[in-house]
């Protein structure tokens, strides 16, 4: 049986590897995940090492250990660390000098928050890493993770800069660099005196780093003496656990320390959790998508095969092949298609991954290393185990139906008319409420993790899409029959209708797979349509003011502050009526500040209120504009508590203050304001750290018949180079540019999905060639009549159009549904239903396009069959 399967391979060599391309593609993306998520792993892990190979031991506080896994820092718009408390103080240093085993010393800073800006005073673009400020320690540099490759060390007034920065601002040792401390809060101007590596790299793998003189480090990120980390070498022959123990021993319990290994480990984790596991989950989740899609392909060709090898079956049941071995001949065949094609896949996932790569370095501005792809067991096992598994599992319904068919059956079956039961429909239907069902579930446990949402709602959709799939064989006929009118008239068009209707449960399948693709891509589209008309909505409810000014590193990194004196500069502009400013820090609600439950609160200055206020707030309760000692919340943020106006609420700051507040209104949530507690001006910068006591947005409104679109520039010119960290957008021009951050992303999802596309097309071409080797004698006999070859070729590229035309309607209708209830389920939290015309319309266009790229090849096979050996074809 093993050399009747190999021979059965080996005789359909082309159609089985048509069939192959889906698992190639779907086993390429998942091999592709992990070769870049593993280069970048191996890349962060090898540049930490080389960082810390210097550092045997390194001490911080429990609480700065704290605060810095939950990704606070001392920059605005995140949970702030108030360095002069938390930092590491510099008795420590002292007493680590005379531990047992310590061979060198030093205190480190190394924190978020200064951002180097070009000669044109632009933010220089890390392609969303982090910018980070450090203190330069020459005589450590054996310990810590800089070196000095060019240059000197820097005194007050200087900085050393990271080689990559220094290529991005074209800089030289010498020249002037103007940096934003702290997201903005201050910006200086300092004289670069070297150029730095992190260990043996050009770059912490994009981020920028800004070295300077340890007091002056300390002076700009406000930590009075103290510092990030101390850093220790040990003697030789001191093993780091050793040097670990001695040194927790002196501290005592109020320090976290680590050794060199564990802190590399901690390091490369934090970037796993933060970025790789995400990106890793994103491409994989595109890898399910294509081995969803490629299934169906299988699926049909097995089903085709199995259903032309009919009498080959009986035959082999007629001299003594039992069920078992039918079934295994066509497993067998099955596991041999999987092997290839997940070895090939295997092959393909190294191009994949290089031109991910190169994909998101396009849109990170070269951020991501060019490292080699290591290829690791888990790879090969995973993609042998996506491919072998999905091609099996898709062909085991064939062949149970093969080792089914009774000899007698098998030499006069038939199947041309298959796929008219009620079965496969009934199931079809079972398994979309079922899959609607789940969906639902995931959408409605508020209280579920993040990865059981997911894969309810990801479970779900795929058992829907199968459902719809065996339900689509119904109204199959009537939807072509609709369609057959607009591109298949004509003898040649009802001929080809007849051919697309002969099958009904073949010509159902075949269309899935490009209706899977299509549905992902209407929901994709109707996501970005309502996120637009919710944004677009928000705006115009939200936003009083005529001008927004933001410091563009916002975009680039999240975090920035507009300072102060460039405030001022706005307010004297020439037709700028008032200016409002916001404020945002963090703060625990209910209790004393803990960075696991932090909230965000926020405060607007005076002239934000008023009878025209600059942020709109849709108050249902209570007073419109927070009084000293007094707060607002949000609706949801009430409900959530119990509470109502009157009620005392205690707030934890992370400065150790937690006051009680009465609350004094109540107010529909509201986006633009971006949190649920707004307070006092003066209690806002009572209470937080300095870090946050900054601007993060600006809004100005304009004098009656100025035109803000013309003061906005007026703002910009007033502003000049050292205002041009900022950008300044009127309305409109802030709607353009929400839509702007959103294009990049909605191309990179719909290109991905166009993978999906590719495979459909592949999936119909093969079916194609699988029924034109079916249809030999007939087609001998139509050109025996006076076919044309024209005519036939205009037969088969008709019934591809139909069936793509079809599973592009259905695609569409599944994703518009999906789309639907998506925005439904989310419209607790504002977003509104819209729809893109024109994207549905490129949508169907595509399937159309699928339709006639897929028949070329079958179209011509048809049209250049020999009549006579057609005809004698049996």
């Amino acid at each position: 049986m093993l050399r009747v399967a190999i021979k059965g391979v080996l005789s359909r060599k082309l159609r089985l590897m048509l069939t192959s391309i889906a698992v190639v593609l779907g086993v390429g993306f998942v091999s592709g995940a992990y070769f870049l998520t593993d280069s970048l792993r191996a890349s962060f892990d090898t540049v930490f090492t080389e960082a810390t190979q210097g550092v045997d031991v390194q001490v911080t506080t429990k609480e700065y250990a704290k605060l810095a896994q939950e990704a606070a820092t001392s920059a605005p718009g995140t949970v702030s660390i108030d360095l002069a408390k938390v930092g590491v103080p510099p008795e420590v240093v002292d007493e680590l000098e005379g531990v047992r085993g310590v061979k060198r010393v030093a205190g480190s800073i190394f924190e978020v928050g200064a951002q180097p800006l070009d000669k044109k005073g632009r933010p220089i673009s890390t392609g969303g890493a982090p910018s980070f400020g450090a203190n330069w320690v020459p005589e450590a540099e054996e310990t810590g993770a800089l070196r000095l490759v060019k240059g000197k060390a820097p005194e007050r007034g200087e900085v050393l800069l990271d080689a990559t920065t220094m290529d991005r601002g074209r800089f030289s040792v010498g020249d002037d660099v103007t940096i934003l401390i702290q997201g903005g809060r201050t910006t200086r101007t300092f004289r670069i005196s070297g150029v730095i590596k992190f260990g043996d790299s050009n770059s912490l793998n994009g981020a920028a780093i800004s070295a300077f003189e340890t007091s002056e480090a300390q002076e700009l990120f406000q930590m009075g003496d103290r510092f990030s980390a101390v850093d220790a070498q040990a003697e030789s022959g001191v093993s780091q656990e050793q040097l670990k123990r001695n040194v927790a021993r002196a501290l005592g319990p109020d320090y976290k320390v680590l050794t060199g290994v564990e802190v590399t480990q901690e390091q490369t984790d934090q970037i796993d959790d933060a970025f790789l596991g995400i990106l890793q989950n994103v491409i994989l989740g595109f890898a399910a998508v294509a081995v969803f899609v490629g299934a169906f392909t299988i699926f049909n060709t097995f089903t085709i095969l199995v259903g032309q090898r009919t009498r080959e079956i009986g035959l082999l049941r007629a001299i003594g092949a039992s069920r078992r071995q039918v079934l295994g001949i066509v497993a067998l065949e099955a596991l041999v298609v999987g092997v290839i094609a997940s070895t090939l896949g295997i092959l393909a996932g190294y191009g994949i991954a290089y031109a991910l790569r190169e994909l998101i370095n396009a849109f990170a501005d070269g951020g991501i290393p060019k490292e080699a792809f290591p290829l690791k067991t888990r790879t090969i096992v995973a993609s042998y185990l996506v491919g072998v598994v999905v091609t099996f599992v898709a062909s085991i319904v064939p062949a149970i139906r093969a080792a089914r068919v009774s000899p007698l059956e098998a030499l006069r079956a038939n199947p041309a008319h298959a796929g008219r039961g009620w079965r496969a429909p009934a199931f079809g239907g079972l398994l979309l409420l079922l899959g609607g069902f789940a969906v639902y579930r995931g959408f409605a446990d508020k209280d579920a993790s993040v990865q059981s949402t997911l894969t309810l709602i990801g479970g779900g959709f795929a058992v829907a899409i199968i459902g719809v799939a065996l339900l689509s064989r119904l109204f199959i006929a009537p939807v072509t029959h609709l369609l057959g009118p607009v591109f298949a008239r004509g003898t040649t068009g009802q001929l080809a209708r007849r051919n697309v209707l002969r099958n009904r449960a073949r010509s159902a399948t075949t269309a899935s797979a490009l209706m899977i693709g299509l549905a992902l891509a209407s929901l994709v589209l109707v996501f970005q349509s309502s996120i637009k008309q919710t944004i677009n909505a928000e705006i115009d409810r939200t936003l009083g003011a005529d001008i927004s000014i933001y410091n563009s590193t916002v975009l680039n990194s999240g975090t920035g502050v507009v300072n102060a004196k460039d405030v001022a500069k706005i307010a004297k502009v020439d037709g700028v009526d008032r200016v409002g400013a916001q404020r945002i820090g963090g703060a625990t609600v209910d209790g004393r500040f803990d960075t696991d439950d932090v909230t965000f609160v926020t405060a607007l200055n005076q002239e934000s209120y008023g009878t025209d206020p600059l942020l709109r707030l849709n108050v249902l309760d209570g007073a419109s504009e927070p009084a000293p000692d007094s707060i607002l919340i949000d609706e949801d943020l009430a409900k959530d508590h119990d509470w109502t106006v009157g009620d005392k609420v205690k707030l934890g700051f992370v400065t150790g203050s937690a006051p009680k507040f009465e609350i004094t209104g109540i107010y529909e949530p509201n986006e633009l304001l971006g949190a649920p507690v707004l307070m006092a001006i003066d209690d806002f910068n009572r209470l937080q750290p300095p870090a946050v006591r900054a601007d993060a947005f600006v809004f100005a409104s304009v004098d009656d018949g100025e035109k803000p679109a013309t003061v906005a520039r007026r703002i910009e010119k007033t502003l000049g180079r050292d205002g041009a960290y900022l950008d300044v957008k009127d309305t409109e021009a802030f709607r353009d540019l929400i839509d702007q951050q959103f294009a990049p992303i909605l191309g990179l999802v719909l290109g991905m999905l166009s993978l999906s596309l590719i495979i459909a097309l592949f999936g119909i071409g093969n079916t194609l060639a699988l029924n034109v080797f079916e249809r030999t004698r007939e087609i001998g006999l139509i050109r025996a009549v006076g076919g044309t070859q024209r005519q036939v070729r205009r037969i088969i590229r008709l019934e591809a159009v139909l069936v793509a035309v079809f599973g592009a309607i259905v695609g569409i209708v599944v994703g518009l549904a999906a789309g639907r209830a998506l925005i439904a389920a989310l419209a607790d939290q504002g977003f509104e239903f819209a729809l893109s015309w024109g994207g549905i319309i490129g949508v169907l266009i595509a399937g159309f396009i699928a339709g006639v790229l897929s028949s070329v090849l079958p179209a011509r096979r048809a049209a250049r069959t020999d009549v006579l050996e057609a005809i004698a074809t049996e």
